[in-house]
């Protein structure tokens, strides 16, 4: 489903924030919540891992999401999933997130402008890992 129309909150205060590994702990997951989430998925749903790390990549390279960020249910787990659209050069990629804490903040955070990301999954889970 396409949008057809986005409000940018982030051109009416003028401020955007960078999230680096260190400071996305602040405002979105513990970092316990990031360590057990990355052990759950590697075990039960690489899927959703390895989507994960394409939206962080996205995110970092400023891609547009480009449909409603839908917030569901998985029908047979019930797992509170986050699927949407990106926009690539020549692909628009579904993106399907398990929603863990304050994920979705941070998905509607970046799809507002409010944030830039600059950071990738693996340098989130080392800064994870430190105590």
């Amino acid at each position: 489903m396409k949008k057809q129309f986005s409000f940018n909150t982030a051109s009416t205060n003028g401020l955007v924030r960078t999230i680096t590994a260190t400071n996305f702990f602040d405002q979105y997951l513990s970092k316990e919540e990031v360590i057990k989430m990355g052990l759950d998925l590697e075990e039960h749903a690489p899927n959703l891992l390895v989507n994960l790390d394409k939206f962080i990549e996205y995110s970092k390279l400023e891609k547009k999401i480009i449909s409603v960020v839908q917030d569901k249910t998985h029908q047979r787990t019930g797992m509170p999933y986050l699927y949407f659209t990106m926009q690539l050069r020549n692909a628009e990629p579904e993106i399907m997130l398990y929603n863990a804490g304050n994920l979705k903040k941070f998905v509607d955070d970046y799809e507002d402008g409010r944030i830039k990301v600059q950071f990738t999954l693996e340098e989130l889970l080392n800064e994870a890992r430190e105590v």
